[in-house]
């Protein structure tokens, strides 16, 4: 199975505590999509999503993983009770390809959420680490940076 991980997913070690399989093949952008962070219907759970928005893009990492994994990793991201849910998507390839994935998107949000430094930590990691176009880690920044600010 594949999944696209765009916010702290990207770190690989974050990932193999859920995911053991996950083995990344890929950095890839979606288009016209923005990352944002956001609280689930369930206000006590929040994280990132994703916001469609013309123009725009979310690089991330494309994983392969099991489908027991995935499972799990339905289970950790509240899947079953309708904190995330799951978006088939098509991404592009840093070489032009392109490739199917499925992601995680907030189905229902209720509101802003500032994501603490613990939380976006992992993110500046795997950005680094799949070594993301600067551009992007710059927009990731900025985007970071006012949902910090203005999120409650």
């Amino acid at each position: 199975m594949y999944y696209f991980a765009y916010g702290n997913l990207m770190d690989i070690d974050v990932m193999r505590r859920i995911a053991p399989s996950a083995k990344a093949v890929a950095v890839a952008c979606l288009k016209d999509h923005q990352i944002a962070f956001a609280k689930c219907s369930d206000p006590s759970q929040a994280g990132c999503t994703l916001n469609q928005v013309e123009g725009t893009q979310t690089w991330g990492i494309q994983y392969e993983l099991s489908e027991e994994d995935m499972a799990t990793l339905d289970k950790a991201a509240g899947v079953p009770h309708g904190h995330w849910e799951h978006k088939s998507i098509v991404l592009r390839g840093k070489d032009g390809q392109e490739m199917s994935s499925t992601t995680y998107v907030i189905p229902s949000a209720s509101g802003p959420y500032a994501p603490p430094a613990s939380y976006v930590a992992p993110i500046y990691k795997g950005a680094k680490a799949f070594d993301l176009p600067v551009s992007y880690v710059s927009t990731l920044e900025e985007i970071i940076v006012e949902a910090q600010g203005n999120a409650t």
